[in-house]
C-alpha cells in the first residue's frame, strides 16, 4: 500500500483511522523541520510512537506529532517496531488526539509558535492578585529566563510543549507572562 504526502493536506488523525481501519502492519514515518517521528502498526492496532528529538514515546508522541500541521508523511509497509507502548484502542487515542488538536488551536491564538520566548510581565500593584500554582506549575514557570523558548523549556522540564504551552497560555490570559519572537 502506498500512502505519503503533505499534512497539510490530510491530517494525522485521518491517516491513523485509514491504516487501522484497513488492518495494515507497518509504520508512518513524519518528517518536519529536521524532525523525524514514527507511528507503528501492528494489524492494525497502533502499537509504539516516538519522537526522539523530544524524548516522546508512545502516546505522547502521537498526540505531538498530531499537533503538526505541516511535514511529510509516508507509510512504510512491514515495518516492526521493537517495542510495545500503546495499548489502548487506536478509536481511544484518536479522540483524544482531536481533542489536543482542538486545544492546540486556542493555544495559537496566543502562542504563536512553539519558538516563542515567554516572559514576566510587570503587574500593577493595584491588580495584585492572589495565584496559586500547583508543584509542577511552579517547577515550569522556574525555567522562565526570558532566553529560552517553550520548546526549549519543555524539553529542560521533560514535559510535551503542549502541557508547558497550556500552562503558559493560562498565565497569558491572566496578563501575567508575554511571549517575544525568538532570537535569531
Amino acid at each position: 500500500m502506498a500512502l505519503s504526502g503533505s499534512l497539510a493536506e490530510i491530517s494525522l488523525a485521518d491517516i491513523i483511522q485509514l491504516i487501522g481501519n484497513m488492518g495494515k502492519t507497518g509504520r508512518i514515518k513524519l518528517e518536519r523541520d529536521g524532525e523525524t517521528g514514527f507511528i507503528y502498526f501492528q494489524n492494525g492496532k497502533l502499537v509504539h510512537a516516538e519522537l526522539a528529538s523530544e524524548n516522546l514515546v508512545g502516546e505522547s508522541a502521537i498526540y505531538r506529532l498530531a499537533s503538526w500541521r505541516d511535514g511529510d508523511f509516508a507509510f512504510e509497509m512491514d515495518q516492526k517496531a521493537d517495542k510495545i507502548t500503546i495499548k489502548r484502542p487506536f478509536a481511544t487515542i484518536l479522540m483524544e488526539a482531536v481533542r489536543i488538536m482542538d486545544e492546540w488551536e486556542l493555544i495559537r491564538k496566543k502562542i504563536s509558535s512553539e519558538k516563542v520566548i515567554p516572559y514576566f510581565k510587570e503587574v500593577d500593584p493595584e491588580n495584585q492578585r492572589r495565584i496559586t500554582l500547583n508543584t509542577k506549575e511552579w517547577y515550569v514557570l522556574s525555567k522562565i529566563d526570558g532566553k529560552k523558548s517553550i520548546k526549549e523549556i519543555a524539553f529542560e522540564a521533560r514535559m510535551s510543549i503542549y502541557e508547558v504551552a497550556k500552562l503558559f497560555y493560562g498565565l497569558s490570559v491572566n496578563d501575567l507572562i508575554d511571549f517575544k519572537p525568538p532570537t535569531q
